[in-house]
Parts: C-alpha cells; structure tokens; sequence
C-alpha cells in the first residue's frame, strides 16, 4: 500500500490536484493533504506517507525544512516539489534533498503525474530492496531467513556515530570490497540503518568466526569513515540462521556502552569486559572542589576532576546513571561560581556526551571558562574569535577542534558545546561548511585552477573535497564549475 501526502497552503490548489490526479491508477492507494507544515507533522507518525508533494513557499516552517524534519524521521520517503519559485537557493536545496522533482507552477497535470510515476517506482524498489536485506531479518517478525546462506557464519557489526551514516548498504559493499581477495567473494556484507545513531551490518563467510578475524572486521569498518566523522563499532556472536541473527545484533548494540572508557573510533567485540561503577562524591569532596574554585586555584580543581576521570578509566567503567551523575555535580559546583552563569542548561549536561574524554574535557572545560571570564573575557569573544581563526587557517587541512581550542584557552568538549550553543551547528560542520563555501567562490573565479582548489580549502585528499562539495552542493565540483562556464557563455 503507497500512501501518498499532499501539503499545499493554496486552497484551491490543493483541491484540485486532489480531485483530479489519478493517484489509483498511478499506483497510489490513499492520498492526504496538509494546508502547512504543522498539519504535515502531524500525520508524519499517523499516517507515515511513502511520497510528500510539498510547496516550497509555506506559511511557518518551508517546504524545504519540512521534508528535511520528515525525512530525518523516515530516510524513505520520495519527495516531490511544486513552487512559484525557481532561483537557485530552492533548486540546490531540491538536490540536496535528494527530490526526484521540482515542479514550477502553475501546474501542468501531466508532468505532476510523471513525477508521481518516478516516485512511486522510487517508492517500489526501495522496498523490495528492503525486504531482502538485512533491515527485514532485523526487524520484521515473518521477514523470509537468509535463503542460500544456511551454510556460511555471520556476525552482525553495529556502528554508533554522533551523526547518520548516511548510505549504510554502499558501506556495506565496500567492507565486502576491502575484505575479500581479488575476484573473490568469500566474504558477503549486508547493510542496515537502524535510527540516527545505529546501523548495522551484517559479515557473512564460510568458517567459523575467531576473534582475530571479528577484530579484522571492525577495524575494516572503522577504517572507512571520513575524518571527521566519530564512530563506535562493536560486534555480536557468530550465527548461523535469522533468529541468532537478531541475538547477535543485541549482543553488538549492548556492547556499545563498554566503549566509554576507550574513546571514540574504538571497538570492541562482545566478549569486552567493563563495570557498573557505583558512588557519588561526598559532602566533603564537593566542599573541596568550591574552596579551589574559589580561591582561583584552577591547577588543583582540574586534578580533583582528574582523579575521579582516571578511577573511572582505570576501572574501564561505562556511563550509567552514577557516573552521569557524578560528573553532572562536578559541573553543578563550578556553575555556581561561573561570572555569567552556564549558558548551556544544566539539563542538558551530560546527556549527548558518550565518552569518559568528553565528559572530563567538558567540565575541565568549564572550569577553564570560569576562571578565565572572572579574568575578563567573554563569550562571544571567544566565538569571534574561533570564526576568524577558521577563516585565517581554512587551507591547513590539519585544522582541529583541537587545535582551535588549544588557540583560544579552552577544552575541546567544552569549547565544542559553547559553539554548537552559540552558532547552532557543530564546530566540525561550520568548519566543513566554510570549507566548502570557500570552494564555491573560489570555482566562480576563472582564474583559480581547478586543480589548486582542494587544497586551498584545506583539503589533501581531492576525491574525499568531491565528495564532501557533492554532498552539501548535490554536484560535483567539475560539474558546478561546468555549469558556470556554461551560463557565462550563455
């Protein structure tokens, strides 16, 4: 069944392409419609549509946002555009979408029709892709067993990132690539995303699983991520039939915990040890950490800090409620002495943090901060300057968060956290972002060669600047490049 959700603020519009498309006869079982974004929300969780045909210009949030909001929820979903508009802005904004069309009013029937005819032949091969891979053995209780595969072992990998992995099964088919001998196909490798933060994938071969070749695994996996890019891959039991296949993925997905104490870009297989660390800090203790706060002794409230890290670490414990709790105490008291208050909510420290690092780095951080506004300088100095640094050193393809906070007198989490809170976007995307940005003006000049440009924008490696420009941009460099010289000539 293909349902199919109409969101149009034009009453008369949305009228009659409802009355008059041939949704049944196009293959679409049900249709809806939505007069804004907040209707369309609105059914996003009731109604799941399987194809969106949105306006760009909408009262509140755009078209633009809403089909980003809807298909952060659902990555399946096929969109199609209609607008009055067709500057670039919305264009690039389609591609980045990956929008199958972007139709200019006033409506001509027939090419709303044919858009819907690609969307619902988008629609039917992602699900029949779906219901033979490894989503279906993962998540549909009669899903059909890995038919032709009783005689090979598998293990299934769970990767956790701070960000999507945005096209599991071609990572998938390059873990395949990697592992297999030349015109070899010993080892077969199935892809799934499971939310924003989980996929999985599943590694099949003949032999039994060991542990060296499980380690072998991962570290293939870890191998292929981009460089700014952070990752934990665990991995599950060795299995043999789709019912241990689920038990190996709960296996892999439990162990994500375990890597707290590691650090990101870790792995660890099942079988990793680690402890329930329970405690919390005295009366007394917090009372000590207040007085080296107070008396500006920033050496000694970062040891205090420090020692409760290294007993964590050393007990390679995971982040529980107690050990979430400890740290949110440690940061609770340098709030009370912070000059301008924490300007991250309380609440929402330490949740989003995954690490042992980040957590100590954060309240370090925060300490530093402290001490260091009570000596005079402000926040938005402090951003101000980070932008400017960026824009100074943006052809330095080294350039770290590390590196930035170490230039303005900061930890990197906390120095991560004050930027996201200040500029709304990551510290890692406003530097990839103004990479990019830098790599469009430099492709609107004729005089740049079209060579020199990656590394002008910080970037050694110029298949890895094609990929990331393509996927802010939605084409490739040579391509945006091709399509100026062609408009000059024009």
């Amino acid at each position: 069944m293909i349902k199919a959700l109409l969101v149009e603020d034009d009453a008369p519009i949305r009228r009659g392409i409802i009355r008059h498309v041939k949704w049944q006869e196009l293959g679409i079982d049900e249709v809806k419609a939505a007069a804004n974004s907040e209707e369309a929300l609105a059914l996003r969780d009731t109604y799941a549509p399987d194809i969106v045909i949105s306006d760009i210009r909408l009262p509140g949030m755009d078209g633009v946002d809403l089909c980003r909001e809807m298909g952060q929820k659902n990555p399946e979903t096929v969109f199609i555009f209609i607008s009055g508009y067709s500057d670039k802005e919305y264009l690039t904004a389609a591609i980045d979408l990956g929008v199958i069309a972007y139709i200019e009013k006033p409506i001509d029937l027939s090419v709303l029709q044919g858009a819907l005819v690609k969307a619902v032949s988008r629609h039917r091969m992602i699900k029949g892709w779906r219901e033979t891979n490894l989503h279906s053995m993962l998540y549909s209780a009669d899903a059909p067993s890995y038919k032709g595969r009783e005689d090979r072992n598998s293990i299934i990998l769970v990767i956790f990132s701070r960000d999507p992995v945005l096209d599991i099964h071609k990572l998938a088919a390059k873990v395949a690539e990697k592992l297999n001998p030349p015109l070899s196909k010993y080892y077969e490798a199935l892809g799934d995303r499971r939310n924003d933060n989980y996929s999985a994938i599943l590694v099949s071969r003949t032999r039994t699983w060991t542990e060296s070749a499980e380690e072998r695994v991962r570290n293939t996996v870890l191998s292929l991520r981009d460089p700014d890019e952070d990752w934990f891959v665990t991995s599950g039991r060795n299995v043999r039939n789709r019912e241990d296949t689920v038990q190996s993925y709960n296996d892999a997905k439990n162990t994500v915990q375990t890597l707290a104490f590691k650090g990101w870009n870790s792995s660890a297989s099942y079988r990793q040890s680690y402890t329930e660390w329970h405690g919390r800090i005295s009366a007394d203790e917090e009372r000590r950490l207040y007085f080296f706060l107070q008396h500006r002794d920033g050496e000694n409230a970062v040891a205090f800090v420090d020692e409760w890290y290294r007993t964590l670490t050393d007990e390679e414990a995971v982040i529980n409620f107690d050990v979430q709790n400890l740290f949110y105490t440690m940061n609770r008291i340098v709030s009370m002495l912070d000059p301008e208050g924490l300007s991250v909510q309380e609440d929402s420290f330490p949740q989003g943090y995954y690490t042992l690092d980040e957590l100590r780095d954060y309240v370090v951080g925060h300490i530093e901060r402290t001490l260091w506004i009570g000596a005079g300088t402000g926040e938005s100095s402090v951003i101000t300057r980070v932008c400017l640094y960026i824009e100074e050193n943006m052809g330095n393809a080294s350039l770290s968060v590390g590196e930035i906070a170490e230039y303005v007198g900061l930890s990197p989490a906390y120095l991560s956290t004050l930027f996201k809170n200040k500029m709304d976007t990551t510290l890692v995307q406003y530097i990839s972002t103004a990479r990019i940005k830098r790599a469009v003006t430099l492709l609107e000049d004729p005089s740049v060669r079209f060579n020199d440009i990656a590394g002008l924008c910080g970037y050694n490696d110029r298949k890895y600047f094609s990929r990331v420009f393509k996927k802010q941009k939605g084409v490739s460099p040579a391509e945006y490049r091709e399509a100026l010289k062609n408009g000059r000539q024009q």
